[in-house]
C-alpha cells in the first residue's frame, strides 16, 4: 500500500498537529494526581517518574498548542 501523499508545501508532521484535541491535557493532570498520590504513599522513585513524565507531557503539547495557534493566526 502506498504512503498517503503530502502536498509540497505541507509536511505530515502538521496535519497532527492541526486536529491536536485539547483533551490530551488531561493526561499531564491524571499523571500529576497519580504522582501525588504514589508520593503520598511512600514511593518516591514512582511519584518522580511520573512527574518527569507529566512535565514532559505538558512541555509538549504546550509547543504543539502553540504551533496550532501561530498557525491560524497566519492564515
Amino acid at each position: 500500500m502506498p504512503a498517503p501523499s503530502v502536498p509540497e508545501n505541507e509536511c505530515a508532521f502538521d496535519g497532527g498537529v492541526r486536529t491536536l484535541y485539547p483533551g490530551y491535557f488531561a493526561l499531564v493532570m491524571a499523571t500529576g494526581i497519580v504522582a501525588t498520590g504514589a508520593s503520598q504513599q511512600g514511593l518516591d522513585v514512582v511519584a518522580d517518574a511520573l512527574y518527569v513524565i507529566a512535565a514532559t507531557a505538558y512541555v509538549v503539547l504546550a509547543v504543539l498548542s502553540f504551533a496550532v495557534a501561530a498557525e491560524s493566526t497566519a492564515l
